[in-house]
């Protein structure tokens, strides 16, 4: 049964009930709950509508307001930091890739920085980066304590508050957060030099763990308001003007530390957390995008 209130954000499709949630979002963005990436499923959900058309998962916002708020107060997650060099792991893969596209290293803006462990990848290799990032605590440990540029902006400004005449922009895991997500394909538009590229990643709801995992799916928690497929994420992007350059699977990279405490709940020592291994789960996208 579709449900006519809430039409997909994407293609204004009819949506049908995917989950029935156990908070609202005003509730949920106005507490105590906060914003942990290493956290695992949480208990909480809100309710999920799929659309009938173009697939694309959602968790209508009724207090937009609320979560730029939510974001400016989440602490450092200290699980999250220690994964730092599976995460500087990832990030240089995706860079490698994104120099084989550009043929060039030259401005880089990361929207949705963190505690900047891509921009310390991009400065390694060359790149002059700059981080956009909502949290204060998060902002703050990527210029205090790794010495990387950045800026504080709230998420709802990006897209008029964008700094200009990048080569690329990068957004990991950012889109599914965003509770307009054209707003960043029109702050990419801003930032962008001509020529520039846009590359994004985000889970990947029309993939077979997603299916198979439904509502238990690990992606399917509160701080995520988009579920994209493939095809929604395509027509997003070209009502907005851009036209994919790049299509791939994105492939995650844990340390084992990690790896063994969230499957297992083992505690190791701090050295395994200097080991990292690929996580193949083929549930995520990863895609580079220029104006069409």
């Amino acid at each position: 049964m579709t449900d006519t209130a809430f039409l997909c954000p994407v293609c204004g499709s009819p949506s049908q009930r995917m989950i029935e949630g156990n908070v609202d979002d005003a509730t949920f963005f106005s507490g105590e709950q906060h914003y942990l990436p290493a956290a695992g499923r949480a208990r909480a959900l809100f309710d999920v509508f799929v659309c009938g058309l173009c697939g694309h998962g959602f968790s209508p916002v009724r207090s937009p307001h609320l979560v730029a708020a939510w974001y400016e107060r989440a602490p450092l997650d200290d699980v999250f930091l220690r994964d730092r060099k599976a995460r500087i792991a990832m990030a240089d893969r995706l860079l490698s890739r994104l120099e084989d596209l550009a043929h060039r290293r030259g401005k880089l803006l990361d929207v949705g920085s963190g505690p900047g462990f891509l921009l310390q990848a991009a400065a390694a290799r060359g790149w002059n980066a700059v981080g956009l990032e909502p949290s204060a605590a998060y902002e703050s440990h990527a210029r205090e304590r790794l010495g990387m540029t950045t800026l504080h902006q709230p998420i709802e400004a990006w897209d008029r508050l964008m700094p200009a005449g990048f080569d690329a922009v990068t957004a990991l895991d950012v889109i599914e957060h965003l509770p307009d997500p054209r707003v960043l394909f029109r702050a990419a538009r801003r930032a962008l030099a001509p020529g520039g590229f846009l590359a994004i990643t985000t889970p990947r709801f029309d993939s077979v763990l997603a299916r198979f995992g439904g509502r238990r799916w690990y992606c399917i928690f509160p701080a995520h308001l988009h579920y994209f497929t493939a095809a929604s994420l395509r027509l997003l992007a070209e009502t907005e003007g851009w036209g994919i350059v790049a299509q791939r699977t994105f492939i995650r990279r844990l340390s084992v530390a990690s790896l063994l405490r969230r499957a297992f709940g083992i505690e190791t020592p701090r050295a395994f957390e200097k080991l990292s291994v690929p996580v193949p789960l083929g549930d995520a996208l990863e895609v580079v995008f220029t104006r069409s």
